[in-house]
């Protein structure tokens, strides 16, 4: 079914982390060595909520992206990826999180 952006769901207050593997357009892995990868994610008004820190595995292959929820509001969040090498930058496809309230 197209149509429908992937969502990720989260408790407030969990740890987000996500691995990012950057393919080229024939699917290959591009190792991103000369590259750059930052994330960005916005609430509804698209209001900034957090730019969660990239680490580059040891073969280059994927970042893994990690950032705490506790001060992320409840609701749905939009995210996107943009990578930047060789002096041109590719921003993903939107992706969201949903935050939800913890039961305590």
């Amino acid at each position: 079914m197209s149509g429908f952006a992937p969502a990720i769901r989260l408790k407030q207050g969990a740890t987000f982390s996500a691995d990012i593997r950057i393919t080229d357009d024939a699917g290959g892995s591009v190792t991103l060595s000369n590259g750059m990868l930052s994330m960005q994610i916005a609430d509804g008004l698209n209001n900034a909520v957090a730019s969660p820190t990239g680490t580059l595995s040891s073969d280059g292959s994927y970042v893994t992206f990690t950032a705490g929820t506790s001060g992320w509001p409840v609701g749905l969040l939009a995210a996107q990826v943009t990578v930047t090498a060789g002096g041109t930058s590719t921003i993903s496809e939107t992706f969201f999180i949903i935050i939800e309230q913890a039961i305590t």
